[in-house]
């Protein structure tokens, strides 16, 4: 089952939603699946992002519980922000 979620959210995506990137996708969810498991396979709860970028969203907001979409819109405006200087 979570394979296809991943799939759908890949598949919805396209592109890594931090950098743009098309390569080494991965799947993320928005809600992390320890604090929210009922969130677990809603497609709407994942976004895609490249290896670098999921990596470095979980270095800086954590790996397993604790992280919010908040968090990941912050995320990612501080990426548009650092473009547009």
């Amino acid at each position: 089952m979570r394979r296809h979620w991943r799939k759908a959210v890949l598949e919805r995506d396209c592109n890594c939603q931090k950098c743009g990137a098309t390569d080494q996708l991965q799947a993320h969810h928005l809600l992390g699946v320890q604090d929210h498991p009922e969130e677990m396979l809603n497609v709407e709860n994942g976004v895609a992002l490249c290896f670098r970028c999921h990596l470095d969203f979980h270095i800086k907001y954590g790996r397993k519980t604790g992280f919010t979409k908040e968090n990941f819109y912050e995320f990612i405006a501080k990426e548009k922000n650092d473009t547009n200087s």
